[in-house]
């Protein structure tokens, strides 16, 4: 469950980093030259990062699940061998 533990938390921080360096360019187009294409190619960028945060999202969700299962099984075999 550690484990599932930390590559949440290493793929929060790679999403957020994501996030971060997207803002930044963001705040960095000039509307006034060529800033129809920076926000064309910020768009794409955008549904990119999007897509791989709901996936990482999905990921960890599956992996959590699969952890809490684990553990349960495993509560469920020391509850029979205590009995």
């Amino acid at each position: 469950m550690g484990q599932y533990f930390n590559d949440a938390v290493q793929s929060s921080e790679i999403g957020s980093q994501e996030v971060s360096n997207i803002k930044s360019q963001i705040q960095s187009i000039d509307l006034e030259n060529n800033g129809l294409k920076d926000l064309s190619d910020l768009q794409s960028q955008l549904i990119d990062a999007a897509l791989s945060i709901e996936n990482e999202m999905i990921s960890v969700e599956e992996k959590f699940s699969s952890g809490k299962n684990e553990i349960e099984s495993l509560e469920q075999k020391v509850k029979k061998t205590r009995s």
